[in-house]
């Protein structure tokens, strides 16, 4: 006999367990007698009673035929799909049908049936001998044991059943802030029911705290930037707005139409915007809560962005973007107006909603979520980020950037155990560096020695043939439209031609020859306004020069920011200008002798003198040849008379360093820093507390140092 609880597996894999007994005959014999196709599915416990192996089981062949049986099981011995075969393990019973007069016969022809199907069951069925007691009380039947199946995919979204019934409340919802220290100026919504019908709307502008401020960048869409703004005066604040909103959202459901409704919040591209202002509404005012109505959020951006079936799909519609005015644009064919209006921006998210080329993605299995698993996962986050703030801050990260230094380690070292070239300069560089002294000079000369003074005359020699010896024409040229252009283009032509001319008339005031010191020059100015360019950190610089960036760490070990940026790359662009002045400008220096590609005058005739200490004109004592930056620049001698007195200053220094410090934000520096001004302040009547034109108000007068 085969184990009660025994499995099999057909060829294609399929399990098929001996829990159950199929009845329906008229999908395994075609010529089955129609008043024999008994659908076992509809029995009931009250009407059949379930048998094991323990009981005394008899066969009626009104509810099982023997021929029957026997045909099932030559068909699936010849291989037909073994599902029509049922595993033998017990047989329901009609308690009113049973004839005792048919026990002997039916027991001997079943005895005999045997199923062999290709070795992979082999199964016997036996009948008992022994009749069945018909004492034996219905309670004590075993139930079949559960059938053992996967769990049934879901059809639809979360709200399927509702949709179908047409129960559903869409409330197209949307949003205006100023900023995230601003908070929420504008509520709008419109409800509607399923099939796109207008249920109503509801709209109110929220007053900000006093405290609020306004972020530029976010009030350009809408143009509300002040608390001033005739649209906000008299307006409610926040909190109000969002309790009457939840009371109109509450007589919508409680009308007899809509009492049984679900209610699903619409809003477009919302996890991240709406959902989390609402988050923070209820969460910051006691008073506050989200109406039990609204259980459910639907997102339209993420559904059309996530079927890419769908015609309001970029990949269909050919629209540029996902943005709401450019959905709307491709479903109605009229730009939206008013955008950025939350009132407008419901309206339009309602036309998409319930558009056809959307309405049939209502109802996806991604489409609907519910707003408690949106704001859980929210939750996590925020978790996640506060075990991150309140990390220990690592040591290298709290270092002063222009205190850093390091060294190579031994290991990495050219000298030691395992040898390596000797540390230092080559004999080439220390020949050329042999004797000088100045380091200026040796900047000019270690550059040089890279690019040297063959190559500068090359590329000045050519630059000069090209400006004062090529012959070229004059030529006219038309635009892509075959209108003539009004700037003519210069091309090349013969000795012989005769409308010829040179590209530079080499007798203006302006011109001059091209030479190795001018390359030179221009070099170092390139080199000098590069390092005082905007780019003032290491990572930035070499990320952009390099081939998918260097590690930062690795540039700040190696050099300090402001070695590497400003007092390098200036030293050595001024030490290239002066190697260049001193190529062409010989001594004694006589401005009426200097080159004219170096500076003859500045504008309007005033001259500002340079105290660089470095410079040509400083080392030479020229005040009025020439203008640059300042890069180590000396302080001023000045006669301090120690005189404090009330002076006329900005501000406090010391207020001003604490304001920093508690008030980082920038906006928030601002406003600190102007309410500290209009206090008094006291300080060196000839050059403040601190030697830079400083002041210190009267608070921090007393335990501030005085002497400078």
């Amino acid at each position: 006999m085969m184990d009660d609880n025994e499995d099999f597996t057909d060829d294609s894999g399929s399990n098929f367990s001996n829990d159950n007994l199929s009845g329906s005959e008229s999908d395994s014999d075609d010529d089955s007698d129609d008043d024999d196709d008994t659908d076992f599915s509809e029995c009931s416990y009250d009407s059949y009673e379930y048998l094991t192996d323990e009981d005394e089981v008899l066969s009626d062949t009104s509810v099982v035929d023997i021929d029957e049986l026997q045909y099932l099981v030559n068909d699936a011995a010849d291989n037909i799909s073994p599902t029509k075969v049922p595993p033998p393990r017990s047989v329901f019973l009609a308690r009113d049908d049973y004839d005792e007069s048919s026990d002997e016969e039916t027991t001997g022809r079943l005895g005999d049936v045997r199923m062999n199907l290709d070795g992979h069951f082999a199964g016997e069925v036996a009948i008992k001998q022994e009749k069945l007691d018909d004492e034996h009380p219905v309670d004590n039947v075993n139930p079949s044991p559960a059938r053992s199946t996967r769990p049934s995919r879901q059809v639809g979204s979360i709200i399927h059943d509702f949709q179908i019934q047409n129960k559903v409340i869409w409330i197209s919802f949307d949003i205006e802030t100023g900023g995230p220290k601003c908070g929420i100026i504008q509520l709008s919504a419109v409800f509607y029911d399923h099939d796109g019908a207008v249920l109503g709307e509801y709209d109110s502008y929220c007053k900000p705290p006093r405290t609020a401020v306004f972020l530029p960048q976010a009030c350009d869409c809408h143009g509300i930037t002040s608390r001033n703004d005739t649209r906000l005066l008299g307006a409610p604040t926040v909190a109000e707005v969002w309790i009457d909103f939840c009371k109109v959202v509450e007589a919508m459901f409680e009308s007899s139409d809509h009492t049984d409704n679900a209610g699903v919040l619409v809003a477009w591209n919302g996890k991240s915007c709406d959902l989390e202002w609402i988050y923070r509404l209820i969460h910051s005012h006691v008073e506050c809560e989200m109406p039990p109505q609204i259980g459910y959020f639907m997102d339209p951006y993420q559904v059309i962005k996530k079927h890419q079936g769908c015609n309001l799909n970029p990949k269909k519609s050919k629209i540029p973007d996902l943005k709401l005015s450019t959905v709307y644009k491709y479903v109605a064919g009229t730009d939206l107006l008013n955008a950025h209006n939350s009132l407008f921006d419901c309206r339009a998210q309602g036309t998409v909603l319930m558009s056809t080329d959307y309405k049939k993605y209502q109802d996806m299995t991604t489409s609907i979520c519910t707003i408690e698993s949106v704001w859980s996962y929210k939750e996590k986050k925020r978790v996640k980020l506060q075990h991150e703030l309140t990390a220990p801050t690592h040591d290298t990260w709290k270092s002063d950037e222009a205190a850093e230094s390091w060294t190579l380690p031994d290991a990495k070292k050219f000298t030691g155990p395992s040898g390596g070239a000797t540390p230092g300069p080559t004999a080439a560089v220390k020949k050329v560096l042999d004797g000088v002294t100045d380091p200026m000079a040796a900047l000019a000369l270690m550059f040089l020695f890279f690019v040297d003074i063959v190559m500068l005359r090359s590329v000045s020699d050519e630059s000069n043939r090209y400006a004062y010896k090529d012959f070229v024409l004059e030529k006219q040229v038309k635009d892509a439209d075959g209108k003539v252009k009004k700037k003519k283009i210069l091309v090349p032509c013969d000795d012989s031609s005769p409308d010829k001319r040179k590209r530079v008339d080499k007798n203006k005031k302006d011109a001059w020859e091209f030479t190795p010191a001018y390359i030179l020059s221009w070099l170092g100015i390139c080199v000098y306004f590069g390092g005082l360019g905007s780019k003032q950190s290491p990572d930035v610089m070499w990320m952009d020069i390099s081939n998918g960036g260097i590690y930062v760490p690795f540039v700040r070990n190696t050099m300090p920011k402001n070695a590497f940026r400003k007092k390098f790359q200036c030293h050595l662009g001024i030490a290239l200008m002066n190697a260049a002045i001193e190529m062409e400008w010989k001594a004694p220096y006589d401005e009426k002798d200097k080159p004219k590609w170096m500076p003859q005058t500045l504008k309007n005739g005033k001259y500002h003198p340079c105290n660089c200490g470095i410079c040509f004109f400083c080392k030479n004592n020229f005040t009025s040849s020439i203008a640059h930056g300042k890069v180590s620049s000396r302080p001023d001698v000045v006669e301090c008379s120690n005189n404090y007195e009330n002076v006329q200053r900005n501000w406090c220094i010391v207020c001003c360093k604490v304001a920093k410090v508690q008030h980082p934000d920038k906006n928030t520096a601002e406003k600190r820093k102007l309410k500290i001004i209009k206090q008094s302040r006291r300080g060196c009547s000839t050059c403040g507390v601190d030697g830079k034109g400083a002041a210190v108000c009267t608070d921090h007068w007393e335990n501030f140092d005085h002497s400078h």
